[in-house]
């Protein structure tokens, strides 16, 4: 016979384990658990337990949060630039351009720069040039004409070297009128500077020597001589038109408020396709002029002074007409009472006939009342007979006085400050 502890041990495995009651040894399956003051071994029925539901284990893994969702924040709709940002940005690619001539004054207009050696003008400011000194950016070097088209009056020339600069970029559509658009540029000789108006016009065309000037937007922003070939730029900087002429249609006559520039819908596509020439056209030769080079020498600018890139290119152009024989252009730089102290334009340039700049440093800038002082280093190169004690090449230490005078630098004076006045021969 089985023993009651072994029944009481089969009993508990038939029940729920969570059951209370399931005691080896306990003689009854339902008799409660022994306590302090309970006796087992009497045998005694108590009442029955009260069955339990066991809660689940907490899990050592915690149940993730949710992430709410973040409303995205609008990106805020970007101001239009001023115009002030605007000329901050592009001024840094509009060019003054010298244009020195066989006969006559050189002549000053505007161009801008399209890429790093390339630079936009209108055709007639770069008509007729033996050499152009280009001034962009506080860069002072000579250009090439690429190519020019004188019907529609736009003009492509190549620097010297690659400038550094805001590079202009066409608007991708002509602007209709009332649309607001500034005009870049030097008139008169003057700084940089802008003009602000509106489009007061499109598709103007009238007749020119050259034939018909189409494609021309009519602006009320003000130009004035110098002005022309700079940019005519809307708000965002893009260039909408090439400024080319300040005169009533078909009379020649000055118009106030109404200026032409040559849409860029005209413009572009002869740019770009001029871009793509490696070639350039010669230059206008001048009597008896070197056959080779442009005329063009290293010049280096080391004054800060606020005149100092009018007063370096005002004389590498006057170097440059020297070394082109346009004695007229070279002489024309003299203030009146200037070319009367050397006798004459004949006088002066029979001693420079064989002259040429090679070289050129402008080492100081001072201003005096009204009288702008530089003090250069420069080499020329000579005949023997035209040379300083027989110096067929020679390094002089020189100080020119210019004034701003005729719209233009002039030169007032020239001093050798080398002992003697005699320049050291080139080593």
């Amino acid at each position: 016979m089985k023993s009651p502890a072994f029944l009481s041990i089969l009993v508990c495995t038939a029940l729920v384990a969570s059951l209370a009651g399931c005691v080896p040894g306990s003689t009854n399956a339902m008799d409660p658990p022994s306590s302090s003051n309970a006796d087992s071994s009497s045998g005694a029925v108590g009442e029955p337990p009260v069955a339990t539901t066991n809660a689940p284990e907490p899990s050592d893994t915690a149940t993730p949060t949710p992430t709410p969702t973040a409303t995205p924040t609008p990106t805020p709709t970007p101001l239009p630039p001023t115009w002030e940002q605007t000329a901050a940005e592009v001024g840094t690619g509009v060019a003054r351009i010298s244009n020195t001539l066989c006969a006559g004054a050189s002549t000053t207009g505007t161009g801008f720069l399209v890429a790093e050696n390339f630079i936009v003008t209108a055709a007639h400011v770069v008509r007729g040039a033996t050499a152009l000194a280009v001034l962009v950016n506080g860069q002072v070097t000579s250009a090439s004409v690429v190519a020019r088209d004188d019907q529609q009056d736009i003009a492509l020339i190549k620097t010297g070297g690659p400038i550094d600069g805001h590079m202009f970029k066409f608007s991708d559509g002509d602007p209709t009128m009332g649309v607001d658009v500034a005009a870049f540029g030097y008139p008169w000789g003057q700084p940089i500077g802008m003009t602000k108006g509106t489009i007061s016009g499109a598709d103007r065309h009238f007749s020119t020597e050259f034939g018909d000037l189409g494609h021309l937007l009519q602006t009320d922003a003000s130009v004035n001589p110098g002005n022309s070939g700079g940019p005519l730029t809307a708000l965002d900087g893009t260039v909408v038109g090439v400024v080319s002429a300040k005169f009533r249609p078909g009379s020649g006559e000055i118009a106030e408020n109404m200026g032409y520039a040559v849409a860029a819908s005209a413009v572009q596509p002869q740019i770009d396709a001029w871009l793509d020439s490696s070639s350039v056209l010669k230059p206008a030769k001048c009597g008896d002029q070197y056959e080779d080079g442009s005329g063009s020498f290293p010049m280096i600018n080391n004054s800060d002074a606020p005149e100092a890139n009018d007063v370096a290119q005002m004389l590498y152009a006057h170097g440059q007409a020297i070394n082109r024989r346009a004695y007229e252009a070279a002489f024309a730089d003299f203030t009146a009472e200037t070319k009367g102290q050397f006798g004459g334009a004949d006088a002066w340039s029979e001693g420079m006939k064989s002259s040429y700049w090679s070289q050129l440093t402008l080492q100081e800038i001072n201003s005096g009342e009204g009288v702008v002082t530089a003090s250069i280093v420069q080499q020329t190169s000579q005949s023997a007979e035209h040379g300083v004690n027989g110096q067929t090449c020679s390094d002089w230490s020189m100080v020119y006085d210019v004034v701003f005078a005729e719209g233009k630098w002039l030169i007032s004076r020239v001093i050798s400050t080398d002992p003697g006045g005699v320049p050291a021969s080139c080593s």
